[in-house]
């Protein structure tokens, strides 16, 4: 067996299957088989040709391996060291003086000549090298290489296995409410109403866009409740991270004994909540009573799209729009095609926008949902809605090392949202038969820590914006306090008579590194604060 692992080089094609499947692992539960199969496929043929010409140029099996093992190290160690090139805060950026990535085909021009050097000095060295090494040395370290590639793959092989035998995992599913769930089949209006469920990424409430940057919200306030909207001032999120509070607010229930830090494996933790994201209990609920599920998709990768959804809607779909592809191009030589072949961040919010508007002309009964980035960061618009930059899908985080202190960039983009949000409502309302429900909310405030006490950084962070466009006005439906795990059951309670219990109002804050860690807190409105 050993003789013949020193003789037969297969180590180029399992290093690069590895990349592919620990992607995939890492991420069990969230990708599909067929980009990952089609990715291994390609991988395959792609290794073959270049051992192919490796051999041809050599002449002999084992050191074309050692050359083709070098174009897959290049291949994978691109994104990674492009990346590090141009991020500042890196030490390699550092040294080499860069800022920012810059963008297009120019971007890539000189790493993908230095990347095809290193692979044919690599061949060089291979060639005026491997004929002096004896037939054991190079048996031998062809040997080693083949049962280092081999036991690095089998333990993706094994992660993948385990996570298809255990299959998704359910979020809060003792008591989960749904088809069963007591209560009226049409609501007290005598028809069932369109439901807008609009998320607005990091949306700061008016006081914290008072306090910390001067700035009045007042006005667009006011035109919501000239809409009819009833404002939540004194809203409060109950998680610190979106894919947390979408979990909660979707569910309707905290997440403690679910997805807290006692419980095993971390990434089996994110994958149930994202699937419950997909999967939830609102859309469970409506759907009992005919409703269909309508989900924009977004460009962040839990609401990127939904299988769960009856319809999706989203911007052109490009070959790198795919959750499993996107990675795999930040990680690889791909980065080089991302200008070409990725949809740019900017005309997929002005598509989503305009989409949500048509909304109103989809027959009903129907509960849409939208997860929009902005005004969270990059900032890709000005307040007149002029696009500054043009960011593909996958580059859009390249642009986000302590962002959230570019105030003026915020509350460009913030008054943008503004005026994009009463369009659309303007827009859904034209368009809709009978009034719907709509709720403009964000899922936390943003992350300002510059010059702020720890205390205050959490309290901004969980003051997050929230408005409800409620069917024949009905008298504290909504508490102005109402927190977003709470706010569906006031809402089926009203029309649909369901019976939930309000839940004590909570909120939780945790670190990036570690979500499930969670320590309550409890957040208190400031008043009387000076602008700085």
């Amino acid at each position: 067996m050993m003789a013949l692992l020193q003789k037969r080089p297969f180590h180029p094609w399992t290093f690069a299957a590895f990349p592919l499947l620990f992607i995939a692992a890492a991420n069990a539960g969230q990708v599909s088989a067929a980009p990952v199969l089609g990715s291994l496929a390609l991988a395959m043929v792609v290794v073959t040709v270049v051992w192919g010409l490796a051999r041809w140029w050599l002449g002999a099996a084992r050191p074309a391996a050692l050359v083709a093992l070098a174009f897959v190290v290049v291949f994978f160690a691109y994104g990674p060291v492009h990346t590090a090139l141009h991020d500042p805060e890196s030490a390699i950026g550092f040294l080499a003086g860069r800022g920012r990535p810059a963008e297009g085909l120019d971007a890539h021009l000189v790493p993908t000549l230095v990347a095809l050097l290193v692979v044919l000095l690599a061949g060089w060295l291979v060639a005026r090298f491997a004929p002096r090494l004896a037939d054991e040395q190079l048996g031998n370290l062809t040997g080693a290489l083949n049962l280092m590639s081999a036991g690095l793959l089998l333990m993706q092989v094994w992660t993948l296995g385990n996570a298809a035998i255990a299959g998704p995992s359910a979020v809060l599913e003792p008591g989960r409410p749904g088809e069963s769930q007591p209560g009226l089949q049409t609501s007290v209006l005598g028809y069932n109403p369109d439901i807008y469920y609009v998320i607005l990424d990091g949306y700061a409430r008016a006081d914290v866009l008072r306090d910390h940057y001067g700035y009045d919200n007042g006005p667009f306030l006011r035109a919501l409740e000239a809409r009819g909207f009833a404002v939540n001032e004194e809203s409060s999120a109950n998680y610190f991270w979106t894919f947390l509070s979408l979990s909660s607010s979707l569910n309707l229930d905290y997440l403690q004994g679910a997805l807290d830090a006692s419980t095993p494996a971390r990434g089996r933790r994110y994958e149930a909540a994202v699937h419950s994201i997909r999967d939830n209990r609102v859309s469970r609920f409506l759907r009992a009573r005919g409703y269909k599920f309508h989900h924009l998709r977004s460009s962040w990768a839990a609401t990127h799209q939904n299988p769960f959804a009856d319809v999706q809607i989203g911007c052109e779909s490009r070959l790198f729009e795919d959750e499993y592809l996107r990675t795999l191009t930040e990680a690889s030589w791909l980065r080089t095609l991302e200008g070409e072949a990725g949809t740019d961040l900017a005309q997929c919010h002005l598509t989503r926008l305009r989409e949500l508007g048509l909304q109103g002309s989809a027959p009903g009964p129907k509960f849409v949902f939208a997860h929009f980035l902005p005004p969270h960061h990059p900032y890709l618009f000005d307040r007149h809605g002029k696009v500054l930059r043009n960011v593909k899908i996958t580059n859009q985080f390249d642009f986000q090392a302590r962002l959230w202190e570019d105030r003026r960039g915020y509350l460009e983009q913030l008054q943008f949202v503004n005026q994009s949000m009463l369009a659309v409502v303007d827009e859904i309302l034209r368009r809709s038969a009978r009034p719907p429900i709509i709720i403009l909310q964000s899922d936390h405030g943003p992350q300002l820590r510059d010059g702020l006490p720890l205390e205050e950084q959490r309290r901004v962070r969980l003051a997050n914006f929230a408005a409800f466009l409620l069917p024949g006005k009905p008298a504290n439906v909504m508490p102005k306090d109402v927190a977003p795990v709470n706010q569906f059951r006031h809402l089926f309670n009203h029309y649909f008579a369901a019976g939930f219990p309000i839940l004590p109002q909570r909120s939780f804050v945790s670190a990036y590194g570690r979500p499930f860690h969670m320590e309550e807190f409890a957040p208190t409105r400031r008043v009387n604060q000076e602008i700085p």
